[in-house]
């Protein structure tokens, strides 16, 4: 809505568009976009542009209207751990038989220190640096201790470094945890196997191979047979630690510079539009498969959130403050309107993409992307 709303005011005037436009919609985001890269392979030539607009995620937390140049990867994996192939009294049973609620715990308390830094050997070795004027574009954001005390948070991690700090490196989190049974369902025994759902995060230089293979070496390291798969009764009575590690369909991080001459121009832009303060920031914390579209078609990228920090994403209640989206169409008309014609670019026919993930494509002439229907696949 944000992103072709701006073609017209609430009075519905149409938009002055000084560039050409054309709206990318993809509905498989929260499905890991396991078909957009091959979508982009084959499309590369109609979806050429100067560059991408994307309209997605929050604020900054403190409200204020914020430009991201940096989104990171994400891969989702599974790690199970075995014990008895069939429940067992825990009385009977307990100071005996292996418990792997308790193996697995143990497993997940070596990932990380009190600070949370990630004790996985070479974990951060990929991560590229943020640069000097990146730093600095953090140092100026605003505190996040307003925020911190809204969710009942004593204590941040980190070692003192600043959230924009934390999140240009990568990241492993605790999602989902499951082992036996509680409350009305808890009964006196032993469970057969613990599973864990890990959230890791990648930043720009990380690669998904190679940050699972460190995570595979990681829990080999402690003992583990790590296999893809459930083991065999020969397997578990071979080895006293096993564990199976899976992994689902993810993406690398994308990061623009800071000082590219579209970016900058945006910045122009979206600080010309309104005198209220834009905040720039170099990474967010989530991610998007904005990697894909690097890597297929070469422009560079720049996401406006639109949406309240406190939107409660992906969790119950999830909203959107109305105020927030009227602004973020005022925000993107500026865009749109801008002819981006005094040498920030050398082609003033400049073409420009937006995506929103939701439905299809059409170029600003009204023709067709996919004249003959949806890609097979997207939703």
């Amino acid at each position: 809505m944000v992103a072709l709303n701006p073609f017209r005011d609430p009075a519905g005037t149409a938009a002055r568009l000084g560039v050409n436009v054309k709206f990318f919609f993809e509905g498989e985001e929260e499905k890991g976009s396991p078909h957009l890269r091959a979508i982009l392979r084959a499309h590369g030539e109609k979806l050429a542009s100067e560059l991408w607009v994307m309209v997605d995620g929050p604020r900054h937390t403190a409200g204020y209207r914020t430009m991201v140049l940096e989104v990171r990867g994400v891969v989702d994996v599974g790690i199970t751990v075995y014990g008895a192939n069939r429940p067992l009294h825990a009385g009977n049973y307990g100071n005996w038989a292996p418990n792997p609620a308790l193996r697995l715990a143990a497993l997940l308390g070596s990932l990380k220190d009190a600070e949370g830094r990630i004790l996985i050997p070479d974990f951060y070795d990929d991560a590229v640096l943020a640069t000097a004027a990146e730093l600095a574009e953090i140092t100026k954001a605003p505190s996040m201790d307003a925020t911190r005390q809204s969710l009942g948070i004593a204590r941040t991690q980190g070692g003192g470094k600043l959230h924009g700090e934390l999140v240009l490196l990568p990241g492993i989190e605790i999602t989902g945890l499951s082992a036996g049974t509680t409350d009305t369902k808890a009964a006196n025994v032993i469970p057969t196997e613990a599973e864990v759902r890990l959230d890791m995060r990648l930043v720009k230089g990380d690669r998904i191979d190679r940050q699972l293979a460190r995570l595979v070496r990681f829990v080999e390291g402690q003992g583990y047979r790590v296999l893809d798969r459930a083991p065999t009764e020969e397997e578990r009575l071979s080895h006293p630690l096993v564990a199976k590690i899976v992994s689902g369909f993810g993406y690398e991080a994308q990061r623009t510079a800071l000082d590219e001459p579209m970016v900058m121009r945006v910045k122009h832009l979206l600080e010309s539009v309104s005198p209220d303060r834009l905040v720039v920031v170099p990474s967010t914390g989530g991610s998007l498969p904005l990697s894909l579209f690097a890597s297929e078609l070469g422009a560079p990228m720049v996401t406006i959130p639109v949406v309240n920090a406190d939107n409660n994403l992906h969790g119950e209640n999830e909203n959107v403050d109305p105020a927030f989206l009227a602004e973020g169409i005022t925000n993107i008309r500026a865009i749109m309107e801008d002819d981006f014609s005094d040498r920030w670019v050398a082609d003033p026919r400049l073409r420009l993409l937006w995506s929103a993930y939701v439905c299809a494509l059409q170029s600003r002439r009204g023709s067709a992307i996919f004249p003959d229907g949806y890609p097979r696949g997207l939703a």
